[in-house]
């Protein structure tokens, strides 16, 4: 099997694994920087409303996914948020091998 259908394949699972999954109450993204900064995460909170909660594939277009790997981020998720996040962070494994490193040594750490 060539490495380019394994790719294929990998994503193809992990969407069918994931479909429907969304935030519900769990820790969103920019909730995690407020955890890292030892400050109260409240419902509604100003930083919740900064992220997606519905649709794990739209964080593959946020920019802040990345930069959150070592400040806040995979490490400050509950449950819910992690199972919502680990979604795009897989697929950004598979596709963007620049931040492979990363976001594995986040996942691992945690």
């Amino acid at each position: 099997m060539s490495k380019r259908l394994r790719k294929k394949l990998a994503l193809k699972g992990i969407d069918s694994a994931f479909k429907g999954v969304t935030l519900e109450d769990g820790v969103s993204l920019h909730e995690t920087l407020e955890i890292d900064n030892h400050r109260k995460v409240i419902p509604e909170s100003k930083a919740r409303m900064l992220d997606e909660v519905h649709d794990w594939k739209a964080l593959l277009n946020s920019p802040h996914m990345y930069e959150f790997c070592s400040y806040g981020g995979i490490n400050f998720f509950d449950g819910k948020g992690f199972r919502f996040h680990l979604p795009a962070y897989l697929v950004a494994c598979i596709r963007y091998h620049k931040f492979d490193d990363l976001i594995i040594s986040s996942m691992i750490s945690n």
